[in-house]
């Protein structure tokens, strides 16, 4: 039986992917090895159960808090060391790491105590580091899971730099290199590697099939729309579209699924009466609700490249589910749109003319009520089953 080892700098209710990986080598019947982190946050729960729900041959979970003390301390202060040095001097290799990620740290030692696997992969990019040595430790295939552009996250641009420079010295070494999207797969060619002796696949973010059910027949006046997240906060897009969507709460009614940070629900939702709350819900009964509703909303602001390159998990769960999608007009939300069948459109991602488009999709209603059934049937082509064929066939070499 194949052995599979998943390294990751996350826990499995911060990372999907990660859990449908898993759950896909599983099927495919090989054992499954798993180091990840531990969080003792809003996500813990939800993370307690996942591990449940996988038979793993070893798990190794590593405490991403202060505790214990001397370990925690020990891989900060190795960060910031090296993040300092690269300033004035070139890096080794596994100082490149600890500089990316302080958990790469961590993730060294915890591989020595995994015995052996025949294929190892890595999430995150803490997890580039540890992923090489193991398989260099026990002689294996490798293989990376490219779920973000991280070169391009955030404002940190020395981290933005190292983390560049960690994957064009390492990505061309693993044997395996996916990517959720064809645009991060286009940026990496530019900016990270040919790829030309590695096996590669665009596997998208999206869901099972089985989570996904024949939509109801809807009626009523309001035109529903959704918009879920693990965690609901401002810099989302949300504090820009609330107010043109209660300026007509006559006509359109918003739901919201996820945790939300109290002082933006006080401050942007408690006071709009269109804006329902939807609770956290399991995925498989958020992705079973959505089909009540009308449109979703993939609002993604663009914030930074990443964000333009990454094809958002929520707007595949829409499709799934045979929504008509309304997205922000970011590189690959843009492409993917006008390669599906009429499954939405896009708004300019400073929402100019995001209040017009919303006239236009009330306006046509019914029309898009009636067209629920054939989209959600065609979206069966994207479902994570399809999708993940190319990828399966690699791991099986």
């Amino acid at each position: 039986m194949k052995h599979f080892l998943f390294i990751s700098t996350h826990n499995l209710a911060t990372n999907p992917r990660l859990v449908k990986e898993i759950k896909l080598a599983k099927k495919m019947g090989c054992a499954v090895s798993l180091i990840c982190f531990e969080f003792n946050n809003w996500s813990k729960s939800t993370n307690d159960k996942l591990l449940q729900e996988v038979d793993f041959k070893k798990l190794i979970i590593i405490p991403a808090g202060r505790t214990p003390f001397f370990s925690w301390i020990k891989s900060v202060l190795v960060e910031k060391l090296f993040r300092f040095i690269k300033r004035v001097a070139p890096l080794t290799l596994p100082q490149l790491s600890f500089a990316v990620s302080r958990r790469s740290f961590l993730l060294l030692e915890a591989i020595k105590k995994i015995d052996s696997a025949d294929f190892v992969i890595g999430h995150n990019p803490g997890a580039i580091y540890a992923t090489y040595k193991a398989a260099q430790l026990f002689n294996c295939k490798s293989g990376f899971d490219v779920e973000d552009y991280h070169p391009g996250e955030g404002n940190n641009q020395q981290l933005q730099q190292l983390t560049l420079l960690l994957m064009q010295k390492l990505l061309p070494k693993f044997n395996v290199v996916s990517f959720a999207s064809e645009s991060i797969f286009i940026e990496c060619k530019k900016s990270i590697s040919n790829f030309k002796d590695q096996s590669t696949a665009v596997v998208i973010n999206s869901f099972p099939q089985h989570e996904f059910i024949e939509p109801p027949k809807k009626h009523g006046e309001k035109l529903q729309l959704v918009w879920f997240s693990q965690q609901i906060d401002k810099g989302r897009g949300l504090e820009n579209i609330i107010p043109i969507i209660s300026k007509h709460a006559d006509k359109i009614s918003l739901t919201l699924f996820g945790n939300f940070n109290p002082t933006f629900k006080k401050e942007c939702i408690d006071t709009c009466p269109c804006i329902q709350l939807g609770g956290i819900l399991p995925q498989t009964t958020l992705h079973h609700t959505l089909s009540t509703f009308d449109v979703g909303l993939a609002i993604e602001p663009g914030k930074d490249l990443n964000n333009e390159l990454a094809l958002s998990n929520k707007l595949l769960a829409y499709i799934q589910a045979g929504l008509f999608v309304l997205a922000t007009n970011t590189i690959e939300q843009d492409r993917f749109l006008q390669s599906s069948m009429s499954t939405g459109v896009c708004v300019d991602k400073n929402f100019s003319n995001f209040e017009d488009k919303l006239m236009q999709l009330y306006a046509d209603r019914n029309n898009i009520r009636s067209l629920h059934d054939e989209r959600y049937n065609h979206a069966k082509i994207y479902s994570w089953e399809n999708t993940t064929n190319t990828l399966t066939s690699i791991w099986a070499i």
